[in-house]
């Protein structure tokens, strides 16, 4: 999750207050989440499909 929030610009004190309800995030955070993370899988298959 850390490597997500780091390049998705998100600190990792602000996950944790997601994590344990203190703060709910806001939708476009919650997109630059799922892009971060797109990101990193499709890095992620490329790098096997090359090996």
């Amino acid at each position: 999750m850390r490597q997500i929030c780091l390049r998705a610009g998100v600190s990792e004190s602000t996950h944790t207050r997601w994590k344990y309800g203190r703060l709910s995030p806001r939708i476009c955070v919650v997109e630059r989440l799922v892009n971060a993370l797109n990101d990193i899988l499709g890095e992620q298959k490329s790098s096997d499909e090359a090996a």
